[in-house]
């Protein structure tokens, strides 16, 4: 098992557990950028909520998909909104969310300074504009 030690001028490096090897890999900049979100967000995650089924299933950018999200806000029903907030940092990403063309009745769910007005805000429908909001919580986390 190894474990994600930095990323530096676009080198990953990798350190093996209970030794001293430590391996680089060149790395294009976005797939950097992409890790050093996750990695946040889950840090944001486990001090927000702990460590817990909830942050290993929903708080990492590469590994969470739509479905998941779904059938997970059910078991982590009190803990969607400090996730929520973790993966928005509590920014407005409508600007980037409208600019991939994410229907204007799901741009509450790219607001992360706002809570989400779910009258207006129909999740099933959303769903399919997932991968766009998770971009620009990606993208804008490093602007």
């Amino acid at each position: 098992m190894s474990i994600l030690l930095q990323f530096v001028f676009g080198l990953a490096c990798l350190a093996a557990l209970n030794t001293a090897l430590v391996t680089c890999y060149n790395v294009r900049p976005e797939i950097v950028k992409a890790a050093e979100a996750s990695l946040q967000f889950m840090e944001c995650c486990e001090k927000a909520i702990g460590s817990h089924f909830c942050t290993q299933s929903l708080c990492n950018f590469d590994k969470i998909k739509p479905y998941q999200v779904l059938m997970d806000s059910f078991i982590c029903k009190k803990k969607v909104r400090p996730i929520w907030d973790c993966a928005s940092q509590k920014k407005d990403h409508t600007s980037c969310c409208s600019n991939r063309n994410v229907e204007p009745s799901c741009l509450s769910l790219c607001n992360g300074t706002k809570k989400v007005d779910w009258r207006t805000t129909k999740p099933i429908s959303c769903l399919q504009y997932f991968k766009e909001i998770v971009e620009c919580f990606v993208e804008d986390r490093f602007t």
